[in-house]
């Protein structure tokens, strides 16, 4: 029996020209009836976007000029990942959000990183949107554990589920970081994860130096996931 050939895998390659720039786009092809896409050119040889079709189907796009990859390939590798950090915390420990933004602030610098956190939100902006959209682009979603953190309305009801239901579907990877005691051991949807610290070692029970060594633990760990 012959399969329906809308249901078929079959690599096709096309040319397009955009903005001037002839661009080869080869890919496992399957018929999805008409298809709708909304991109952006994020340089001269990289397509980023989604794409909708008619019979319900869509996903997300990323299209790289052939050419380009391999002269830059370096740089080229680097835009095609999803590099966003978001950050999940209780503003009663924002202190301690700062100095983790001094360990990944190296990493920012270098282009390797996009922190995220609601200190990013402007006054008037749909807070709402401003989230998704970086829960859309993240990579990894550190959670800044305290028993303020579990007592967040906003944080339990607004941010986790988006990134428990990320880290389910796309494989987000999630980071918790136990900053003070707390029930972290019996939330059954967190204590799935593995946090940077043992949960009956929290980071304010270390000294000084040991936090330190924490927080560039995380970071390390950030650089090591963001380069496999």
């Amino acid at each position: 029996m012959v399969p329906d050939e809308k249901f078929v895998n079959k690599e096709e390659t096309h040319e397009v020209v955009i903005n001037g720039r002839r661009m080869t786009i080869t890919a496992n092809m399957v018929r999805h009836g008409n298809v709708d896409v909304n991109a952006k050119l994020v340089n001269n040889g990289t397509i980023e976007g989604t794409w909708q079709s008619t019979i319900g189907t869509g996903g997300n796009l990323f299209l790289i000029n052939e050419n380009e990859k391999n002269t830059d390939h370096e740089n080229t590798s680097k835009v095609g990942k999803r590099n966003t950090i978001f950050i999940s915390y209780s503003h009663e420990d924002q202190k301690h959000l700062k100095r983790l933004h001094v360990h990944i602030k190296p990493l920012e610098k270098k282009g390797l990183v996009d922190v995220w956190d609601d200190t990013k939100l402007k006054t008037g902006e749909k807070w709402r949107n401003q989230i998704e959209s970086a829960l859309s682009k993240a990579a990894i979603a550190i959670l800044i554990i305290s028993a303020d953190f579990l007592a967040s309305d906003f944080i339990v009801d607004n941010e986790l589920p988006p990134i428990l239901k990320k880290a389910e579907l796309e494989g987000t990877l999630v980071l918790p970081v136990i900053l003070k005691p707390c029930r972290f051991l019996r939330e059954d949807m967190l204590s799935q994860f593995h946090a940077l610290n043992p949960p009956d070692k929290p980071i304010l029970s270390m000294s000084e130096v040991e936090q330190e060594e924490m927080w560039d633990k995380l970071s390390r760990t950030i650089e090591i996931e963001l380069n496999r």
